[in-house]
């Protein structure tokens, strides 16, 4: 299995979106103008507004694609743990983490009706 962990840095490229639903019930998705693009190095995500394009590591790729698949934290993290070594319960915590910093660089958004 391939060790875990993700990072999260400013880079140059560009085509998805998704929704899940937070810890609270409430359903969230990828902001209208973020797209999700997979690449051989992990994937990128493009914020159309500033034209910030955000690299992703395989690890953290597959949390995002996690989200445009509709899926939960919960169940993104049960479905990482098949893919991913995680001694000590990290991929739990990270991706929390990634999810959380997603809504605060304002790259996720509450779904309508959500």
């Amino acid at each position: 299995m391939a060790p875990w962990c993700y990072s999260f840095q400013l880079s140059d490229r560009g085509t998805f979106t998704g929704r899940t639903q937070s810890r609270a019930g409430r359903t969230v998705r990828l902001a209208r103008h973020v797209k999700f693009r997979e690449e051989k190095f992990g994937g990128v995500l493009f914020e159309t507004q500033s034209e910030k394009v955000y690299t992703l590591n395989p690890t953290a790729a597959a949390v995002v694609r996690e989200l445009v698949l509709g899926f939960d934290e919960r169940e993104i993290a049960r479905r990482l743990r098949k893919s991913f070594d995680d001694s000590g319960g990290a991929i739990e915590r990270e991706v929390t983490a990634l999810i959380d910093d997603l809504r605060r660089q304002g790259l996720l958004e509450e779904a309508p009706g959500g």
